[in-house]
C-alpha cells in the first residue's frame, strides 16, 4: 500500500490533484484497511452496493494542505 501511495503522491506532487479515489470491495475488513491508510469512505448509493467509493483528501474542506 506504502509504495502505491508514494507514486501517487509523487504524481500529485508533479501534475497536482485534491484526492485520491477507489472503489473497495464491500467488507467491513477492507473498508478498515484503507481507512487506516487514511482513505475516507462516501455514502452509498444504495445499502448493497458491493463497492464503496472511498477518498483520501490532499486538502482539507478550507483549501488547506493536510501535507
Amino acid at each position: 500500500m506504502q509504495d502505491a501511495l508514494d507514486i501517487i503522491d509523487n504524481i500529485q506532487e508533479q501534475i497536482g490533484g485534491r484526492f485520491i479515489m477507489l472503489d473497495a470491495v464491500n467488507q467491513q475488513k477492507i473498508i478498515d484497511f484503507y481507512k487506516n491508510a487514511g482513505f475516507i469512505p462516501l455514502p452509498p448509493n444504495s445499502p448493497s452496493d458491493e463497492s464503496v467509493k472511498m477518498i483520501r483528501p490532499y486538502f482539507d474542506l478550507d483549501g488547506d494542505s493536510l501535507e
